[in-house]
């Protein structure tokens, strides 16, 4: 009997496993499963009473001993994986380490999903194993991570062609369809980040709105799409919820009151008298006006300016210095890191390098009228100035005492606190054909007006106006330099400021910025040193020291 004492082992070893595989599929351990299983463990308690004596013996050899420490640590090995995957997947995070952020959302995707108070059921139509549909699950995946609100369904359009239809989908390319209440918005050519937080905040804000775009003055086109254009611009305003036209404010007779905001992108002809009339009388009844001035353009226009507490001085804002020539940048060209943006909310959020291009100073006023704020958004470094001999015979240096030297302002914000500070007089811009109104008759004179007594009043309760932002600069909103750095976040921020959209002040996706390099003088000359010398040394400094120790051995 005991010699065949180890058959009762594997006999009690059959029936526990019965009994496991069985708890998987029953999903319970009682009824007759339990009986085998207890009938296994018995038999095993069998073996060992039988078997003792040779199980002893074996327990105290060497390689019996360092066996068991070997099976044990695999034990341990394969409890510490199960253990680690259960936690993994119980608590699923992850950590971006790529300079871009290539494998997490923008910040401003990420505020988006975090500000979502409803469902959004998101209906992802492709076929499978294609780039689009691969690409796209792994967009939703490093979205989960900011929400629980987003229910995606996965659907095929041949496999589930009921829901294709029921949905209108024809596309064989993919389609996304997103869902709250009766709400949608489609995706149908583009499922990068950038189309999907722009559809999710036109989802869930339901507001669209109106923005007018001045076009009698030489601007810029907003249906251009060359480089000079800034169509790209639009494009981006359309996708966070804007509607761009175009505006000209004669042959409308003003502003109307449904431009929530006035865009003035470049102009090279002055705004008429009329028209700058009609602009102040927007801005103090609560409009917001964006006004991006290139140097040497529109003279009157940027000296109007001075009414709203900004000083726009002819020049040209150069930047010369060893760090920049190095980095092959022409003077005119300004590079300003986050450190040199104003503490304001249009730029309180941006991290990252912004590059302007020829642009002037726009400076707030030291002593600006009562009833208006004005803070400088941009500055320059301490080496630039703003050079006013632009007939180009000087030397490439300020002059003292005329050129405004060290961090020189390129762009500000103002806030109209009181309406009366803005000074706006009244303006003939009544369109043609309009019927002209009734003549008023003038007033009947009061008799001894001048001894009749006036009792003082209550001093006016200040009525607030709107907003107004003023670049130095039309260039990074074109189409060539709208995706440098953060440009982008800054045209799109000032809009959204301007129209009191606050949660649309962030950095938003920007896949052509990502994977680029930025660096100083300083690191550049380390990375050189440690490219150069650093990697080679090494190599050659461990063949010496293999070449002297093999000499002495």
């Amino acid at each position: 009997m005991r010699r065949h004492a180890w058959s009762l082992a594997a006999l009690g070893l059959l029936c526990m496993l019965f009994h496991a595989v069985a708890r998987v599929v029953r999903g319970g351990w009682d009824g007759w499963p339990a009986w085998v299983g207890g009938a296994g463990l018995a038999l095993w308690l069998l073996w060992i009473w039988l078997d003792w004596d040779p199980l002893r013996r074996a327990a105290a050899s060497r390689s019996v001993r360092f066996e068991a420490v070997a099976g044990l640590l695999v034990l341990l090995s394969v409890a510490l994986a199960v253990g680690l995957d259960v936690l993994a997947a119980r608590q699923d995070r992850r950590w971006d380490l790529t300079a871009g952020g290539r494998h997490s959302v923008a910040p401003q995707t990420a505020q988006i999903l975090a500000d979502l108070t409803e469902p959004v059921t998101v209906l992802a139509f492709f076929q499978e194993a294609t780039p689009d549909e691969q690409s796209f699950s792994d967009l939703l995946d490093a979205c989960a991570q900011h929400t629980d609100r987003l229910q995606v369904e996965r659907l095929d359009p041949y496999r589930d062609a009921a829901a294709a239809r029921q949905h209108g989908i024809t596309s064989d390319y993919g389609t996304v369809v997103l869902l709250q209440g009766e709400r949608r918005q489609r995706l149908e050519s583009a499922f990068d980040e950038e189309a999907l937080a722009n559809a999710l905040l036109r989802l869930t804000s339901g507001v669209e709105h109106s923005l007018c775009a001045l076009t009698d003055h030489a601007e810029a086109d907003p249906d251009d799409d060359e480089p000079g254009g800034w169509s790209g611009a639009v494009m981006k305003l359309e996708g966070q919820g804007y509607r761009v036209e175009k505006l000209s404010i004669v042959a409308r007779g003003g502003v109307p009151e449904t431009c929530e905001a006035v865009l003035a992108v470049g102009p090279k002809v002055d705004l008429l008298p009329e028209e700058r009339e009609a602009m102040a009388a927007y801005l103090a009844g609560g409009g917001s006006a964006l006004y991006l001035l290139e140097p040497l353009n529109a003279p009157a226009t940027a000296a109007d300016l001075r009414r709203y507490g900004l000083e726009l001085r002819e020049d040209v804002v150069l930047q010369d210095s060893e760090e920049m020539r190095q980095l092959g940048f022409d003077p005119s060209q300004l590079r300003l890191l986050p450190d040199q943006l104003g503490m304001h909310p249009i730029t309180e959020k941006l991290d990252s390098v912004l590059y302007l291009q020829l642009a002037r100073t726009v400076t707030p006023q030291q002593a600006p009228p009562a009833g208006l704020e004005a803070t400088a958004l941009l500055r320059t470094t301490p080496d630039a100035w703003a050079e006013t001999d632009l007939a180009g015979g000087g030397t490439l240096e300020p002059t003292e005492g005329v050129d405004l030297t060290g961090s020189v302002s390129l762009a500000a914000a103002v806030e109209i606190r009181d309406a009366a500070a803005v000074g706006a007089r009244g303006h003939d811009l009544a369109p043609a054909g309009t019927p002209p109104g009734p003549v008023e008759q003038p007033a009947a004179p009061v008799e001894d007006a001048a001894a009749a007594p006036v009792a003082p009043g209550p001093a006016p309760t200040p009525i607030p106006g709107g907003r107004l932002a003023v670049f130095g600069d039309a260039g990074f909103a074109t189409n060539q330099h709208l995706l440098e750095g953060l440009n982008q976040d800054l045209l799109l921020n000032a809009v959204a400021w301007l129209v009191g959209e606050q949660d649309q002040i962030s950095i938003r996706p920007n896949d052509q910025g990502r994977g680029l390099l930025d660096y100083d003088l300083l690191q550049a000359l380390v990375m050189w040193f440690v490219c150069l010398f650093g990697a080679p040394g090494l190599a050659l400094a461990a063949a010496l020291f293999t070449w002297l120790r093999r000499r002495r051995m």
